[in-house]
């Protein structure tokens, strides 16, 4: 491999990983300006089914997030957020819904796998 392609190569993955470290930053910043993340956290960690699924809770880990606007008079806004759990026994995925009820949310688990 010649030296310019080295650098070309090298140039390249040096960006890839200035990219991957620059969306993690996004995502804490965007973690830590959520609202609702702290409550359904305190939900996952206290629930019995996660409980049941992983034993004693390790920790919780934020994957992914997703917030739906809703449509005005039919559905109501609300946010998903997928967390990886580790526990006693196992570990899950737990995907927990938040829907907006009025100003509070309401925190339903829709999987736990």
């Amino acid at each position: 491999m010649s030296d310019s392609k080295l650098k070309k190569l090298v140039k390249l993955g040096s960006l890839c990983l200035l990219g991957v470290v620059a969306m993690e930053a996004l995502i804490g910043f965007i973690a830590k300006q959520d609202s609702v993340l702290p409550g359904v956290e305190e939900f996952v960690r206290s629930a019995p089914e996660v409980y049941a699924a992983v034993g004693d809770i390790k920790s919780v880990s934020l994957e992914k997030s997703v917030y739906y606007a809703g449509v005005p008079g039919k559905e109501n806004p609300y946010r998903k957020y997928s967390f990886s759990v580790s526990g006693t026994r196992s570990q899950a995925l737990v995907i927990i819904q938040a829907e907006k009820q009025g100003e509070e949310y309401e925190n339903r688990i829709v999987l736990i796998e």
